[in-house]
Formats: C-alpha cells, sequence, structure tokens
C-alpha cells in the first residue's frame, strides 16, 4: 500500500511539472505563476516578468520571422544561424560564398548591410483594445466582419503609429475573443557581424534536422545601428550602434542537468484549441499535399542549379527553408500516426457541457474545407515569383487610387518601403529560368486538379491546354530590377496601357486574384463570428479543472520555462539531454552536410578546450548525499553544443535566448525533436523537447576556433 501511495504520489508531481512546462504564456499572465515559477528554480520576480518594457523582456526582439536578443550595450544581438541565413546570403556571391566560409567583422566598419527587408523590432506596449474592435465589428459575420476587423484594426494602428519607426500591429487572441495592439520599436538599419562556416552553422544539415542527438552551432551575430541622434533611420555609413537599455549577460558556467530555464520570443502559430475535425484535415489534406508541392519545388530547384554555382547562391535562403518546412510537415503526419491527436480532441469535446457552439463551428469548418481545397489549387496556377511581385504592384497602384484608410491593409503608406525592400530583395534571389521551372510545374498542377476555373483558365498562359511561358519570360522587361522597381510609381491606367506580357497577364489575373481573396476574408469572417464563442466553453472548461489557459501563438512575445531534461522517444531508449563536440567528430564525413571544417577538427582533436570543459553536466547532489549515499556523477569530460529542455516552443522561436533562473543566456532555441513536432497541436509532455545551442559552444568558437575578440569584450560574460 505504501509502494501504490508514494507511487501515486510521485505521479501527481510529475503532472504538476509537466503542466507547469506547457504554455506559451503572454507577460501579464506571468505575474499569476509565481509558484510555478519558483518550482523549476526560476528567481526572477514574477512581476517583474509580467512587463515587458522591463529586464530581461525588453532584451528579446523580433525579426518578423525569428527571435533573439540584445547581448551588449551596443545594439549587439544573438540570434540562429539560420535567421540570419538570409543576411549571409544577400552578401554572398560565388566568388566570395559566406554561406560555406563564414564572416567576423573586426570592426564596426567591417559589419555589412543585412539586406532592405530585414528588420529589428522591440516590443514598448502591450495594450487591449478588444472593446474597440468588438464595437465595431457588432453583430456583423462573413465578408462585413472581417472587414469590419481590418476597419477597426486600421484606425487603432494609424492612431498608434506617430512616426515611420513605430509599427504597430492589432492581433486576435483566442480565436477572436480578445484583441491586443503590440506598439514596436522598428529598427531599419540591420547589420551583420559575425556567421560560422555553414559546416558549423548548419552542421548535418537537413539530414539532422529536427533530430538528436544535435551538434549544430546554430548561431550568428547581428547588429542594429542608428543615426547621428539616437533614433532609428535608414541605413546610412554615418549611423552608430544603438544603445540598447536591456541586454543580457551570459552565463559562461551554463546549465545542468534539471536546472530551470526561460525563455522568451515570438512564437508563430500553434493550434492547440483547434478542433478534431481540423486535425483530420490537416492530416490527410493539408499537410500531404503541402509537402508534396515542397519536394517537387526543392528537386526543381535543384535539377535547374546544377552547374551553376551562382544560382545555387541565390536559392540558397530558399531551399534552407524549403527544407525545413518540408521536414517539419512530415513530422507533423508522422507523428499524427504515432498519436492519435484528433481522437484526443474528440474527448475534450465530448467532455463540454454545452455542443451549441461547438456544432456551429463544425458546420462552418465543413463548408469551409473544400473551399479552402479550391483555392491552394487556383493559386497554383499563377505561382512565379515574378508574376506575384506584378500583381502585388498592380494591385497597390489601384489601392493607391483610394483614400489611405480605405485602401487594404498591406497597400497603404506605411507599407510602401516594405514593398519597395521586397523587390529590393527579389534581385539577390531571383533567377528567371528556375522561377520559369517552378512556375510550369505548379500550372501542370492545377490543370490536372479537379478545381479548375473557367473564368481562370481564360486568362492564363495556356496553348492547346498547356503551359505556354516561354515568351512570357523572352520578352518582358521585368527580369532587370530597375523595371520592376519603376512599376512602384505607375497608376493604374499605365498598367492597362502596358504592352509588357508579364504586367498584361498581372493586370488580367488581378480580378481572380481579388475575388478569390474575398471569398477567403468572407470564410475568416464567419470562422471569427464562431470561435470566440467556442473558446469561451473551452477556457471556461479548462479554467474549472485547474488546466492550463493561454492563447494560441501568433508571433507576439510569450514566455515559455521548464528545466533541462532527456525523454525516451520510443520503447528501450532514452537519450541525455547534453551533446558534445567529441559528437562532432562521430558523425564526421569527407564532404557534405556532416564535413569538419579543419580549424574546428583540430580544436576537439587538440582537446583545446580550457575553461570550457565539464567533467560533468549531472543534476547537482541533493543535499542529504553529504549524509547518504548518491548515485556517482556520469562523466562528461567535452565542450558541450546543444542541450534539450522541455519548454513550450514552435516555429518564430528560432533565436529565443534560454535564461537561466537568473535571467542570464545560457542558450539560444533552434529547434524542436521530431517527436515533438505535433506539440503545434497537442503538448505531450513526455516527448516534447525544444533544442537549444549551448553558449559554452559558442563562447568556446569565438574564443578558440574562430576567434572574435572585439566581440567577447562587448559582452558580458559571468565566468564564475
Amino acid at each position: 500500500m505504501k509502494t501504490k501511495l508514494l507511487a501515486a504520489s510521485a505521479l501527481a508531481l510529475f503532472s504538476l511539472c509537466s503542466q507547469a512546462n506547457e504554455g506559451q504564456w503572454q507577460p501579464a499572465q506571468l505575474a499569476q505563476l509565481g509558484e510555478q515559477l519558483d518550482a523549476v528554480g526560476i528567481r526572477l520576480d514574477a512581476q517583474q516578468l509580467a512587463n515587458p518594457l522591463d529586464f530581461p523582456l525588453n532584451a528579446v526582439i523580433s525579426m518578423g520571422y525569428c527571435s533573439g536578443a540584445f547581448v551588449s550595450p551596443n545594439g549587439l544581438i544573438l540570434t540562429n544561424h539560420h535567421c540570419g541565413y538570409g543576411m549571409i546570403q544577400h552578401n554572398s556571391t560565388a566568388a566570395n560564398n559566406l554561406i560555406e566560409k563564414g564572416f567576423i567583422a573586426k570592426a564596426y566598419a567591417e559589419e555589412l548591410p543585412g539586406g532592405p527587408q530585414e528588420r529589428i523590432y522591440v516590443t514598448r506596449a502591450i495594450d487591449d483594445v478588444t472593446q474597440a474592435v468588438l464595437a465595431k465589428v457588432g453583430q456583423q459575420t462573413g465578408k462585413a466582419r472581417f472587414d469590419a476587423i481590418e476597419e477597426a484594426s486600421k484606425a487603432l494602428i494609424k492612431d498608434c503609429e506617430t512616426d515611420a519607426f513605430t509599427r504597430c500591429q492589432v492581433r486576435s487572441f483566442h480565436g477572436g475573443l480578445s484583441y491586443q495592439r503590440i506598439t514596436q520599436t522598428m529598427f531599419k538599419d540591420v547589420r551583420l557581424v559575425y556567421a560560422p562556416p555553414e559546416a558549423i552553422g548548419k552542421f548535418g544539415g537537413d539530414t539532422d534536422n529536427f533530430e538528436w542527438p544535435r551538434h549544430t552551432g546554430d548561431f550568428s551575430v547581428l547588429r542594429v545601428y542608428v543615426g547621428p541622434d539616437g533614433k532609428p533611420a535608414e541605413y546610412s555609413p554615418d549611423n552608430k550602434p544603438y544603445h540598447s537599455k536591456h541586454f543580457l549577460h551570459i552565463n559562461a558556467q551554463g546549465v545542468r542537468e534539471g536546472d530551470g530555464i526561460l525563455l522568451a520570443g515570438y512564437p508563430g502559430t500553434t493550434s492547440r484549441y483547434r478542433l478534431a475535425s481540423e486535425v483530420n484535415f490537416a492530416k490527410n489534406w493539408t499537410y500531404p499535399t503541402q509537402a508534396a508541392d515542397y519536394r517537387q519545388t526543392l528537386a526543381i530547384i535543384n535539377q535547374q542549379s546544377q552547374g551553376h554555382p551562382e544560382w545555387a547562391v541565390a536559392y540558397a535562403s530558399t531551399v534552407a527553408s524549403l527544407n525545413n518546412r518540408m521536414k517539419k510537415l512530415e513530422g507533423l503526419i508522422d507523428g499524427f500516426k504515432q498519436t492519435d491527436i484528433a481522437a484526443i480532441k474528440a474527448q475534450k469535446e465530448a467532455a463540454l457541457p454545452s455542443k451549441a457552439h461547438l456544432e456551429a463551428l463544425e458546420s462552418a469548418l465543413k463548408k469551409a474545407q473544400p473551399q479552402w481545397q479550391r483555392q491552394w489549387y487556383q493559386a497554383l496556377s499563377h505561382q512565379s515569383a515574378l508574376l506575384d511581385a506584378t500583381i502585388r504592384l498592380y494591385r497597390n497602384a489601384l489601392e493607391r487610387q483610394k483614400p489611405d484608410a480605405e485602401r487594404k491593409a498591406g497597400f497603404q503608406d506605411r507599407d510602401q518601403a516594405m514593398l519597395k525592400a521586397g523587390l529590393e530583395r527579389l534581385q539577390s534571389r531571383f533567377v528567371p529560368q528556375i522561377d520559369q521551372a517552378i512556375w510550369q510545374a505548379k500550372l501542370s498542377h492545377y490543370l490536372a486538379s479537379a478545381y479548375r476555373d473557367p473564368a481562370l483558365d481564360a486568362v492564363l498562359p495556356l496553348a492547346n491546354g498547356k503551359p505556354a511561358l516561354d515568351a512570357l519570360y523572352q520578352h518582358t522587361a521585368l527580369l532587370d530590377a530597375k523595371a520592376r522597381l519603376a512599376l512602384l510609381d505607375m497608376n493604374a491606367a499605365a498598367f492597362a496601357k502596358s504592352q509588357d506580357p508579364m504586367v498584361k497577364l498581372a493586370v488580367a489575373l488581378t480580378p481572380q486574384v481579388i475575388a478569390a481573396e474575398d471569398q477567403e476574408e468572407a470564410l475568416d469572417g464567419e470562422l471569427s463570428a464562431l470561435r470566440p464563442a467556442y473558446m469561451q466553453d473551452i477556457i471556461a472548461y479548462n479554467e474549472a479543472r485547474g488546466l492550463p489557459v493561454y492563447p494560441d501563438a501568433n508571433s507576439t512575445l510569450r514566455v515559455t520555462f521548464g528545466t533541462v531534461a532527456g525523454y525516451q522517444p520510443r520503447d528501450a531508449v532514452y537519450y541525455g539531454p547534453f551533446t558534445s563536440v567529441d559528437g562532432i567528430l562521430q558523425k564526421e564525413q569527407d564532404s557534405g552536410e556532416f564535413a569538419v571544417p579543419e580549424a574546428l577538427k583540430a580544436a576537439i582533436k587538440d582537446r583545446r578546450f580550457g575553461q570550457f570543459e565539464r567533467d560533468t553536466l549531472s543534476p547537482k547532489p541533493a543535499w542529504y548525499c553529504t549524509l547518504l549515499p548518491c548515485p556517482a556523477l556520469k562523466p562528461f569530460n567535452s565542450v558541450p553544443v546543444a542541450f534539450l529542455s522541455s519548454a513550450d516552443t514552435t516555429g518564430g522561436n528560432s533565436g529565443s535566448p534560454v535564461m537561466d533562473g537568473q535571467g542570464r543566456l545560457v542558450g539560444l532555441n533552434f529547434d524542436s525533436t521530431y517527436e515533438s513536432i505535433t506539440k503545434d497541436w497537442y503538448f505531450n509532455p513526455q516527448i516534447t523537447r525544444a533544442i537549444h545551442v549551448d553558449m559554452r559552444y559558442v563562447l568556446w568558437l569565438l574564443e578558440s576556433v574562430y576567434p572574435a575578440p572585439n566581440l567577447l569584450d562587448e559582452m558580458v560574460i559571468e565566468r564564475e
């Protein structure tokens, strides 16, 4: 009986700790989570953590697609190598390939412009605007509701954006149950400071992506610059490094197994509160369809790039992104086979006291899903980077005929700089032959589908029912970057008169694109009227059982916490929470994804580890080990490369700072284990693990392998 009671107590404790690890919490919610934070060893005050303007949250930045953190008072940022990959690619050529050889700036003057589209965002206010949005919406549904939400959001944003470097957004939470306005400072002058060679920053490549054990030094160093007056500014050689009020110190001692960690960043999207039917739709159609599309696109890029190293450089960032997304989709598909998440969600739905809101939402989804399929196939018919840019520019000309407040979001005055930057960025990521080959395949896929639209077919470039794209690319002037940029200032009438074949096609296709957009917005509007009521039922049900009630991720600032811990992926297999530099040589191959740079290989073989070698990373001995026998500490005797934690993360958390209990930087989040991928839908505490690059490995590389003493001197590194 005593054994059973102990087992029950242990299970209860495990459940409590596991529950604490789940949750992508809004900052304000942390004020109520003091006990959970304390339980995992977070010593920072919960009230302080709840303030996005205070340390450490104000040191956390968004790149719009990744996260990172300030690590010096001079605007220095640490993020992932794959987050800085676009900047590295932007500054690379076949003759000077920084992707392959890496980059080190020894002085401010050597730091390279990140590119026209790169931005750094720092959150400076979060305001509840639910009443302002819902008052505008009223009881409307469908397209009218979508338009009302957009109109209210645009008005709130306009009132907020008082200068060109204040960026605001209105985000919905819990499916539209509440709304917040996020105010951020936007920095446009972002520069590349340091990137290890790809053989370190992407060691293991796509083979190791989402896998454990991992030995990837996935980090890069950036810097934010401002004008001479200290305010955000456009890029200029006269700009100076930004003075960051809050920045993270680095704990060179690092963490051990069982230590608590805190992680903050801007996670993209999760679907924790979606229905069982939505899981099945994603499992059976969305994910397999998208994965097949990515595989085809990657094969085309690879085939077309053979013998053209400059083309491979141009599409390097695109390939990396597609490979990452494809493997995630494959992991989701496999994960759904291993865990019946639809059944788990169906069980929770069955437990709800009231089914009325659930049934209304189910009915709307049943109508929406076939429409989403049709829209996806029809969008394939015009998926060319060049054509997409041209359609977007024509839309911009049409929208500019309206007062700014009446334009579609994305085409207002506030969006013009980003439109221009996108065009400029396209030049270094675009090869006409590859673009045409990709479009040819996608258009053929549409033509073979059951979702053809005669009105759409009538304006597509077809000959005898087959794609006919050669003349478009041969005769358009838009292969030239200057010609594309000129379209930014062209009015709608000039577009309509243009004889350029790509422009003519864009003008002809735009009504179809707008009609599809209207249909999608009508669906979104209908669902946004139904989800809030369903979410109220979910929240009431969860709160009554003491379960976490955090909103799904939506690219806003979130905080999660957990412990450094291994896991058991399958029967009789256990993965420890740390990898070492010795594992790099165990994986080494002469070429390809597992090639090891000579400088790194020599440092490992010579055991030049210095203060970063750890004899053990086992949990700290318990207090009673001075009185009673305890298990011997497991030897490590190497430099740690990466570690696992039970933190709740997803895409967008790449580059997120991983902090110890005092808020000191100990790692950078860069991936999840393959078994964890389905956590976007369901958090399983037993197998969900995030992967982080260890700051001890980063510091060792900066100090002993690819030295950057100027950067080490700039950071505050606590070595004791």
